[in-house]
């Protein structure tokens, strides 16, 4: 079985939008520092770089399918320009009413990934910048990591009024594959 690095995509490798907003055209899409870095360490690596994001502006027709895959594509292209591992990704367009079993916090998204790709999730990581993503990723098993870039800081605050609270809190996703990468020989 394989090991994977599950990521969110906005506040973890790209910029947020503003608040109440989607990040809708590719001159939109901003890394954040390290995040191109951080792609290029995963082929040093045996873990696979998979992208789960809940992108609600599909549910609230505010963002296309065909725009957000116009989106991804212009992501992984910088990507690999950069030398780093292509993604795969994963994406739930309901909205919070849906009660989808991907959208996060729930773990479908993770879950379906595991299945598709025969990825351990006892040995792999859920990287996230909001409660959301680092409760999918305990319920599905995986160790988490909380990162202080987009709402990573403001989430931090009320980490004590959590159902499951990040494994480890740490500057952004270059820091988190690192540290993953440190202590790759276990999970636990």
């Amino acid at each position: 079985m394989k090991r994977a690095i599950f990521m969110d995509r906005d506040g973890v490798i790209n910029v947020n939008a503003k608040e109440h907003e989607y990040i809708k055209f590719i001159d939109e899409f901003k890394f954040i520092t390290g995040a191109l870095e951080s792609f290029k360490l995963f082929s040093k690596s045996n873990f696979l770089p998979i992208v789960v994001t809940n992108q609600n502006g599909i549910h609230r027709k505010i963002l296309s399918k065909e725009k957000l895959s116009e989106i991804h594509n212009h992501m992984i292209s910088q990507i690999i320009k950069y030398g780093g591992v292509k993604p795969i990704i994963y994406w739930c367009g309901h909205g919070d009413k849906d009660d989808c079993d991907c959208r996060k916090p729930k773990p479908g998204m993770l879950l379906r990934a595991a299945k598709d790709l025969d990825v351990d999730l006892s040995q792999s990581w859920m990287i996230d910048d909001a409660k959301s993503g680092i409760e999918a990723g305990a319920v599905a098993g995986c160790q988490t990591i909380l990162v202080k870039t987009g709402l990573g800081l403001k989430q931090a605050e009320q980490i004590g009024t959590w159902k499951a609270k990040p494994d480890n809190i740490l500057e952004n996703l270059l820091e988190a594959v690192q540290f993953i990468y440190s202590h790759k020989t276990s999970v636990s």
